[in-house]
């Protein structure tokens, strides 16, 4: 075993430090409701929850990115053989890629990043869903009874 603390000890340092992120924010977000009913929680906790839960998602990348590439440089350490080295460095870069690109999925979402928890309850789609088919029937090459009864089918799709 060799006595040197590596590069990967120290990207795992770095992915233990955004873990104690994560955790923190976790705690933070069960404490304001997560998990719970929403008819049960105030609205000033559903923000404080949904905000969390936001900087959960952001925490929980870096701890990824920075748990994996400790993986691989930890393998590193233990494999002299060139193919299995470029297997690892691959590996390492898509895996870094895809979550980097999930990283700034997560954060960007929602534009602006306040939205996130200060959404309003969402009705447009409801709205949508129940009158599109309305409009959908209206022109199909049937008689007005079948018409009328398809409507309500398919605005069922809504609630």
């Amino acid at each position: 075993m060799i006595k040197s603390f590596g590069v990967d000890d120290w990207l795992m340092l770095i992915a233990m430090f955004f873990f104690t992120l994560h955790t923190g924010f976790c705690l933070g977000g069960v404490a304001h409701g997560t998990g719970q009913h929403a008819v049960d929680l105030t609205a000033s906790d559903i923000t404080l929850a949904l905000q969390n839960w936001w900087f959960c998602y952001l925490w929980y990348c870096a701890t990824m990115i920075f748990s994996k590439a400790s993986i691989a440089f930890f393998l590193l350490r233990l494999t002299p053989i060139w193919s299995q080295r470029v297997t690892i460095y691959a590996t390492l870069g898509v895996s870094t890629l895809i979550s980097v690109a999930f990283f700034f999925v997560a954060m960007l979402q929602c534009l602006p990043v306040s939205f996130f928890w200060t959404r309003l309850a969402g009705t447009g789609s409801y709205f949508t869903f129940t009158f599109l088919p309305v409009w959908l029937v209206k022109g199909l090459q049937v008689d007005k009874s079948t018409k009328f009864a398809l409507v309500p089918i398919l605005s069922l799709g809504a609630t």
